[in-house]
């Protein structure tokens, strides 16, 4: 709980107050920096996270779901080192995939859509999905 208070505390701060390397509780309060949201147009941003991680969780979920119950239910030779490496794609970093990705986008003018970022999110989290529904099978 400390830390939401924190941050609500933070918010009043002066932008000098908040880097001090002292922190206080007893300060000047201030609405600098909430007047700065009156300034931005932040139910645009909002309305863009909803859409992008409603539909890349969506996404993920699904294919996931499809991906997880061939694996499991079919039998072949290698089917738990396919597991195995499914979750070590997991494990490497994004930023690895970045330039690549990058360059890859601009080509195929996704930089800036959100077909492009619905698309790298569901990429980084389709294989976490794949895990988890790996026992609901």
């Amino acid at each position: 709980m400390f830390p939401i208070f924190w941050e609500l505390l933070t918010s009043f701060k002066s932008a000098k107050e908040v880097v001090s390397t002292s922190p206080s509780f007893i300060f000047r309060p201030t609405l600098a920096s909430w007047s700065y949201l009156s300034e931005i147009n932040i139910f645009h941003n909002f309305k863009n996270t909803l859409i992008v991680a409603s539909c890349s969780t969506i996404i993920a979920t699904l294919f996931g779901a499809l991906a997880a119950y061939a694996i499991i239910r079919s039998s072949f030779k290698g089917r738990k080192l396919m597991v195995f490496e499914i979750l070590t794609l997991r494990m490497v970093p994004p930023v690895a995939f970045v330039v690549p990705i990058f360059i890859l986008w601009s080509k195929l003018n996704l930089i800036n859509t959100y077909q492009g970022l619905i698309l790298m999110y569901t990429a980084f989290n389709l294989p976490f999905s794949i895990w988890v529904d790996d026992w609901l099978f």
